[in-house]
This record gives structure tokens, C-alpha cells and sequence, in this order.
């Protein structure tokens, strides 16, 4: 979602710390702790009242080093304070006033907010800067983007008009408070996030085969990633001619086709992420990979249909040749099976310690990280290994006795870059993603829909 910021009133207030709980419980991303006035005795009582949780997404305005102190997760630059504690790692933010400031700090720090955008609540006599043309100028020539955080008079109703201009974020002072003690502040602040997830809904790209049965394919991917809160697009690779019980035959999409889908999507969508499945030949190959190197998407996951779970080849060496030498290397993650593994390094996987070598063999022969899926190892567990940065992080769920599978891994592929474009990191987001299937295993374990291998139930 956008990123709300509420910035405290600058004085200590009877029921402060609850009324800054409760807004943290939810959901705004970051209380920024701003009392010029204030002792460091002060400022270190008051952090003492709150969670470690609840501290990471605080950002001090003042006391830097006490945020390493108290583990706050950021500190804020203003007139007074420029410094940056020794070894910081954390947050960064300054307040910025005019487009020349924006240009120069934007480098050097993870988020900027801007001011002021209308006039203030809290300020008298501080009005708006900056007339609506000059700020969708701005936000046309990419001087306002996602790390970009509106400040200045900003309300509820106003929020849609803010993000039309391309702010990552708003952050609330005078608005917020004043509305504390009313007893619609919990539904005004609800409304307020909410806005804000409508605003950021990512789009992802599927690039894939289409399943007329819906269980596989594009269509599972846009019903995962929709279930998610993503907003799917595709661009397909081959009409498939198949059902639950068997694949007739297929026919591809041509190698220009391909590319035009991608094309078109890109020049109208702001991509966050991208699902590629099936790839069916040398050709579609050739147009996936021309794209990934013209257009810049911030990840790409591939879920490389290659070997059934039976051990069956899918897919030519030549075109399988093909993905290991030119796609790979543009992959943020791929993720075979175990079959496909062994393939692709002439190897056996027959237990969990082969699965941590070669999850870290195929990181470094591909260039990208690996999630080995063990669905066919012999284990009462369903045990994934991911290979992140030659860090290795291992996933087990019981697994799950069904009937309806169809599409398991097009389903977790699709899932896992929804939850990279939602802004989780990888291990995280593979964590996400293998929940996700479980629970779309179990919600469709009593569905009998066609009579072989069922689709799951996705929401």
C-alpha cells in the first residue's frame, strides 16, 4: 500500500501513548516521534512505553542515537538535526520544500516528504507551495515517485487527489489529531489505509500458457494473484488443449505475438512483478528474453515447466538449453522440482541434505536465486529449500492428502511475485506464498470439480 505517516503533535499529552498504539494497530506504516521541546530523560521514558515492535516503526525527528538505543527503525533530517549516528542502518528521511531539494537528497535517503502540498492544518499561515500543474508536472518528469511523501494539510478526502500525483506516501499531523477524541477516528483511519491499498494495488504480469480448464496456467495465476490483492495482466505463450484428466496438444503463440503482449502491457502498466511459466519453445524463449533485457521489472520469478511430477519431459533439451544459458541470468528466482533439478545437474535428489547442495549448486550455475520445491521427495513433510545470496532457508508443511492440485505451481510461482511486488522480501515472500497454497489446498479439499487431477479453490 501507499505509506501513511502520522508525524506527532509537538507537545506530551495526557493519552498519547494508547491514541499512537491504537494507530499503529491500524496499520499506518510509521509514527514519525517529533517533540523539539523535549529532554533526552523524556524521550527515552516515553520510547520505554511501547514494544520492540512498535519502536522499529518509529522515527525520531531528534536523539538519534537514541534510536539505537531504543531500536527505533528510523530517524528523520530537519534543520536542527543533520547527523547520522555511526553504523546506522536503519530509516532515513529528510523534509524537502521545493523540487531542486528533492533532486539532490532523493540518493542519498529512503524517503523524502514535501511540503506543503495544501495549506497547513496545524500551521497557521503556512499555505500550499506548489500549484496542482507544477505538482503533475513533477510527478510526469518523475520528481515525484514512490519515495516521495506528501505533507501539508493533508485529509482524508483529499488522499486520492495526492496520490494522483504520484506520491509514495502522505503523511498526517493536524488532521489526525484533531479528529482524536471524536468516536468515528478508528473508521476515519481504517478509511484512510484503505484508501491507501486501493491507491498501490500492483499490477503483475503472467507470462504463461492458458488452461481451459482454469486450474493451471494464466488462469490460475490471475486468480492468485487477485486473491492476493494484486492486479493481474497477461501475456500468453500457447493455447493449451487440456482438462483435469489429460493434455491433448497445444499451440504456440508466435515469437512477435509474444513480444508485442509484453510490449503493449509495459508501455501502459507500471509492472511490479512477473510470473513466467510456460515456454514451449525455442521462439517464446527468444521473446521472453528480449523483453526482460529492453524493459526494466523489478522482479521476475519463472517457474520452469520442464519435468512432471512423473519424471516426464515437457519441454526439448534444445529449448531447455536455452533457458539455462540466456533466461536464468535475468531471473530474480526460479523454481524447479526435484526432477527438474536433477536434470538440469546430472544428479540425484533423494533427501533433504541433497536438496540444501544443490538449491546452492543451481544459485550458482543459473545466477539467480533457487526454491527447490521437494514435493517428491519421500517425506511425511512437504519441504521447499530456498538459495538466496548463498543463504539457505528451508520451508516444511505437513503436506496436505488431495484429490484437487492442479496448478500448485503456478499458483505459488504467482504468489510469491505478488507478495515481492506487496513489497515483502524474498524469504518472506516465499513464506507468504507456501501458506497461500495450503490453505487453497485445503479450502478445496472437498470440491469435485472434473473427474481427474482437480484445481484448487483460490479464495
Amino acid at each position: 500500500m501507499k505509506a501513511i505517516i502520522v508525524i506527532t503533535e509537538p507537545f506530551w499529552w495526557k493519552g498519547e501513548v494508547e491514541a499512537i498504539r491504537v494507530l499503529l494497530q491500524l496499520g499506518i506504516t510509521y509514527l514519525h516521534v517529533r517533540k523539539p521541546q523535549a529532554t533526552e530523560s523524556e524521550m527515552r521514558n516515553f520510547l520505554s512505553l511501547f514494544s520492540t515492535d512498535e519502536r522499529e516503526r518509529m522515527v525520531l525527528h531528534d536523539f538519534f542515537d537514541l534510536a539505537h538505543e531504543c531500536g527505533c527503525g528510523g530517524i528523520h533530517h530537519n534543520s536542527r538535526n543533520q547527523t547520522i549516528p555511526s553504523g546506522w542502518k536503519g530509516r532515513l528521511s529528510r523534509s524537502c520544500h521545493n523540487f531542486l531539494e528533492l533532486k539532490s537528497y532523493k540518493s542519498a535517503y529512503d524517503y523524502l516528504f514535501l511540503s506543503p502540498i495544501f495549506d497547513s492544518i496545524s500551521k497557521q499561515g503556512y499555505s500550499r507551495a506548489f500549484t496542482t500543474d507544477e505538482l503533475a508536472k513533477a510527478c510526469q518528469e518523475g520528481i515525484i515517485d514512490e519515495t516521495v511523501y506528501a505533507l501539508g494539510g493533508i485529509t482524508k478526502e483529499r488522499l486520492e487527489e495526492v496520490f494522483s500525483w504520484g506520491f509514495g506516501g502522505a503523511v498526517f499531523l493536524g488532521d489526525i489529531w484533531s479528529r482524536m477524541d471524536t468516536p468515528y477516528i478508528v473508521s476515519y483511519v481504517q478509511s484512510v489505509i484503505k484508501t491507501a491499498q486501493l491507491a498501490a494495488i500492483p499490477a503483475i504480469l503472467s507470462i504463461a500458457g492458458s488452461d481451459p480448464s482454469s486450474g493451471a496456467g494464466v488462469q490460475a495465476d490471475l486468480k492468485t494473484i487477485s486473491s492476493i490483492g494484486g492486479y493481474g495482466l497477461t501475456a500468453i505463450t500457447a493455447l493449451t488443449i487440456q482438462n483435469t484428466q489429460r493434455v491433448e496438444r497445444f499451440v504456440s503463440i508466435s515469437k512477435r505475438d509474444l513480444f508485442d503482449q509484453i510490449r503493449i502491457v509495459y508501455e501502459d502498466f507500471s509492472v511490479k512483478g512477473v510470473k513466467i511459466g510456460m515456454l514451449p519453445t525455442l521462439d517464446s524463449v527468444e521473446a521472453v528474453v528480449e523483453a526482460l533485457q529492453k524493459y526494466s521489472f523489478p522482479c521476475v520469478v519463472y517457474d520452469p515447466i520442464m519435468v512432471s511430477s512423473t519424471g516426464q519431459n515437457l519441454m526439448n533439451i534444445e529449448v531447455r538449453r536455452e533457458i539455462i544459458q540466456t533466461l536464468s541470468p535475468l531471473l530474480d528466482l526460479i523454481t524447479p522440482n526435484i526432477h527438474e533439478a536433477e536434470w538440469i545437474l546430472s544428479k540425484n535428489i533423494s533427501s533433504v541434505e541433497d536438496m540444501i547442495s544443490s538449491s546452492q549448486e543451481l544459485e550458482q550455475q543459473l545466477g539467480c536465486a533457487v526454491l527447490l520445491k521437494g514435493g517428491h521427495l519421500d517425506s511425511a513433510d512437504m519441504i521447499d529449500v530456498l538459495c538466496d545470496k548463498g543463504e539457505v532457508h528451508l520451508f516444511s508443511h505437513s503436506k496436505i492428502l488431495s484429490s484437487n492440485l492442479h496448478g500448485t505451481g503456478c499458483t505459488l510461482s504467482s504468489a510469491i511475485a505478488t507478495y515481492l511486488a506487496l513489497g515483502n522480501n524474498l524469504p518472506e515472500a516465499v513464506r507468504l506464498a507456501k501458506e497461500y497454497l495450503s490453505s487453497c489446498i485445503q479450502n478445496s479439499h472437498i470440491m469435485q470439480l472434473g473427474k481427474g487431477c482437480g484445481p484448487m479453490w483460490h479464495f
